[in-house]
């Protein structure tokens, strides 16, 4: 054969040799098609210098552990004595020394033998880092999403907060605090922490609609992984938005879902409080509460489709308060009134003397939804949900 066609031979071997090597840069699999069972992030990180002499190291898995076999993975060199715990529900191991660390000393940290729940094995990693002073500088909030007033906010999106250092995971969800409650109870609230251990996300579940939230963490139970309280409480607050997913009730049309009330800001600042329909063609009596708690209520109306309809209200005390009694049919009816005020409650609302429940008032059926109008904030905590 000439030496050519050999040559030739040869290069097109090579060639398609790089191209197969270099195509596949997926992640490896354990066979099944699953990730292996691995060490995500370690705090120190490989090859730190200066580390903390108080610090605890914090572990990152990719799969849940097993706990006796997470809290038993952890070994030093030179040796040091501590205390392993394991978080099932963010996958990170916790490891507290008795005492602190020698400045100047390097390090090594193995991990090795821990199980997930299918009984596979973590591969094994090994790390070393050199330890410095102590710390005593306490961590900082650096940002959050949605950020402290923001309103139209996601009912379903996570809080992010981002902070300045890592933090012990452990101690976040207890320091959470949310008013009002949402639905979810806090033992199925989720904590998702970043590679770089600064950035948690909390999933609350569904919250209600146009309800403003209150969160705080307190200080004294958020730590660094030096055992540093943040410097200061933190405190958000925002107004979730009416959903785009939301699924309306038309007026004029049936009720597949109960809602009694449906409130709406028109422009020009009149808000109306209709009566919805009910599946019978009866009468309905309706009443309600409405608070202005930082202004007035003026220019009250009530609509009226027949004359037989008692419909009555009145003003009091200061102008800052609405009661109103509506005889209303197939929801024709209507209580309309302005208000310069920047919050309301609405309270006390009854339908045939049975007090409404919170998902039997709607918000923003029509017109202009409160969300849009600027620095407004719908504060009662009976306002629409899903519960």
């Amino acid at each position: 054969m000439p030496k050519r066609i050999l040559y030739l031979m040869l290069l097109l071997v090579l060639i398609i040799c790089a191209i197969g090597c270099g195509e596949d840069e997926e992640s490896p699999t354990d066979g099944n098609g699953a990730e292996p069972f691995s060490v995500q992030a370690v705090f120190p990180t490989d090859g730190a210098q200066n580390v903390p002499a108080n610090t605890a190291l914090l572990f990152m898995f990719s799969h849940e552990v097993t706990r006796p076999s997470a809290e038993t993975s952890i070994t030093l060199s030179p040796s040091v004595a501590g205390e392993a715990t394991y978080d099932a529900k963010t996958n990170v191991l916790l490891f507290k020394p008795k005492s602190l660390l020698k400045p100047g000393t390097t390090y090594k940290v193995t991990v090795q033998g821990a199980k997930d729940l299918a009984g596979n094995a973590v591969t094994p990693y090994s790390y070393s880092f050199t330890a410095g002073g102590k710390d005593t500088s306490g961590p900082r909030l650096s940002e959050t999403a949605p950020a402290n007033e923001e309103e139209n906010v996601h009912r379903t999106k996570p809080i992010t907060f981002r902070f300045d250092k890592v933090l012990n995971p452990l101690t976040f969800p207890d320091s959470l605090q949310i008013a009002p409650e949402p639905k979810s109870p806090g033992e199925e609230w989720q904590f998702e922490w970043s590679p770089n251990g600064k950035e948690v996300r909390v999933t609350l579940g569904q919250l209600g609609r146009m309800q403003t939230y209150n969160i705080t963490l307190d200080r004294q139970k958020v730590t660094d992984l030096s055992d540093n309280t943040l410097e200061k409480d933190v405190e958000l607050q925002f107004t979730t938005h009416v959903g785009d997913d939301v699924e309306n009730i038309d007026p004029n049309g049936s009720c597949n879902k109960l809602a009694r009330y449906t409130i709406y800001r028109q422009s020009g600042g009149r808000w109306t409080v209709t009566w919805l329909p009910t599946i019978t063609n009866v009468n309905d009596v309706g009443t309600g509460t409405i608070v202005a708690t930082n202004g007035t209520i003026f220019d009250v109306q009530i609509i009226k489709q027949d004359a037989w309809e008692k419909n009555s209200y009145r003003v009091l005390p200061n102008d800052r308060q609405l009661d109103f009694n509506a005889d209303f049919y197939w929801g024709n009816g209507a209580v309309m009134f302005k208000t310069e005020a920047s919050s309301l409650v609405f309270e006390n609302f009854t339908y045939n003397d049975t007090n409404v429940k919170t998902n039997e008032i709607w918000i923003g059926q029509k017109g202009t939804h409160p969300s849009s109008a600027q620095k407004f904030i719908l504060i009662n905590s009976d306002l629409p949900t899903d519960q």
